[in-house]
């Protein structure tokens, strides 16, 4: 809704977006969306998955590789903010 992009561009504190390249219950051009109504310069977009390498919306959370690609760049990303 109009109002909720509007307050989203009231708020000004990094903003990590991470999108699954196969998510089919959060696609990326909805994901991506929130970037572009942020009203913060610090916005980071993860990219997960490759096209031999796909990852869904739960893999994110439970795929093999999710710690080394997923949790450990969440992780920096943080670290890098405080």
């Amino acid at each position: 809704s109009r109002f909720w992009t509007r307050a989203m561009r009231e708020v000004t504190q990094p903003l990590l977006l991470v999108v699954a390249n196969q998510d089919g219950i959060v696609p990326e051009r909805v994901a991506t969306s929130a970037a572009r109504a942020w009203g913060g310069s610090d916005v980071t977009t993860l990219r997960i998955g490759t096209p031999e390498d796909w990852y869904a919306h739960a893999d994110l959370f439970v795929g093999h590789a999710s710690p080394e690609i997923v949790f450990a760049p969440i992780e920096r990303w943080l670290r890098d903010r405080t």
